[in-house]
């Protein structure tokens, strides 16, 4: 195929030649339509005697083995708790990383009330934008992580007299995407950006179900004989497919080329299921044509899954 640069804003077509811009203008270009806001209340609970104290206790829809000996930090690397009154004004907000102290349990003083209590358990690079329960973002990046496997627990929180303690179990709320590939990427590619719709990266906790038609991206470096690459998204109701644009690029300090693309189509998504995308993606076959059929199948590792051959 024919090479394509990058610019502020990527619309276009392949190029007829390789052209080349500064990292740092690529960057802009990549950053998402839900751009993430700084958004942190808290890095602790209040500082005052709790009299609500949340402590996160299992995870539902993991590998049953993993349940049953797994610490909150053996399947998240970060938790954000919130809380929201009855106006749906976002009251309290905790962030806690793998690694702080008391990691998966928070304390509030809240004066009493009706109250909506929601965590978040993942494994992004970023904490998300929590200031609309029923929008939560997460966002792209183009260096770390956007999306990962993703837990949540969303309930009603009633604040009375007498001190509360919440035990939470969190639910499952992504689908995963492995791609299993035949062939290995040209020499010259050292990263592969996917992108997708069909999903999204916000979700409202109050239903568990993603509420915006989001354009995710993923960045990978390409390592040696590594074949096998992962993508998440959160489900929406009204979707249940996704589109995968996968390109291959050579970048350098100062140049960012693209050299291979390949586009999938109707990859089907379910909330806790893994769907196994198998197939060539660089060979020249493949890259051939922007749009063909691949081999899926759906595992059992989460629940019920399947294969897609490509």
């Amino acid at each position: 195929m024919k090479n394509k640069h990058f610019c502020f804003s990527y619309t276009g077509r392949v190029g007829r030649s390789l052209s080349c811009v500064l990292v740092s203008m690529m960057m802009l270009s990549m950053a998402s339509c839900e751009e993430m806001n700084a958004d942190d209340l808290s890095e602790g609970g209040d500082k005052e005697t709790p009299n609500v104290v949340v402590r996160v206790a299992s995870f539902e829809q993991v590998p049953f083995p993993a349940r049953t000996r797994a610490a909150v930090g053996d399947v998240s690397t970060r938790l954000n708790v919130a809380v929201y009154d009855e106006t749906g004004l976002r009251v309290k907000q905790v962030n806690q990383k793998a690694g702080d102290a008391g990691f998966g349990q928070v304390g509030f003083l809240l004066p009493a009330g009706h109250y909506y209590l929601v965590a978040l358990a993942h494994n992004s690079s970023k904490n998300p934008t929590m200031t609309n329960a029923q929008k939560i973002r997460f966002s792209n990046q183009s260096e770390g992580i956007g999306y990962s496997d993703t837990f949540l627990y969303g309930d009603s929180l009633v604040v009375g007299d007498e001190p509360i303690e919440r035990v939470l179990s969190l639910r499952r709320i992504v689908a995963k995407v492995r791609f299993e590939l035949d062939d290995a990427p040209p020499p010259s590619v050292n990263r592969i950006r996917f992108a997708y719709e069909g999903g999204s990266g916000t979700v409202d906790a109050t239903t568990g179900w993603g509420v915006v038609k989001s354009k995710q991206k993923e960045f990978c470096d390409v390592v040696s004989d590594v074949r096998q690459y992962e993508i998440y998204t959160i489900p929406r109701e009204d979707s249940r497919y996704l589109t995968v644009t996968v390109e291959g690029y050579q970048q350098t300090d100062s140049c960012l080329a693209v050299l291979t693309e390949r586009q999938i189509d109707s990859i089907p998504i379910t909330r806790n299921r893994i769907t196994v995308c198998h197939g060539n993606l660089f060979s020249r076959e493949a890259s051939a044509t922007r749009s063909s059929s691949f081999s899926f199948t759906v595992e059992n590792e989460w629940e019920e899954g399947q294969t897609i051959f490509f």
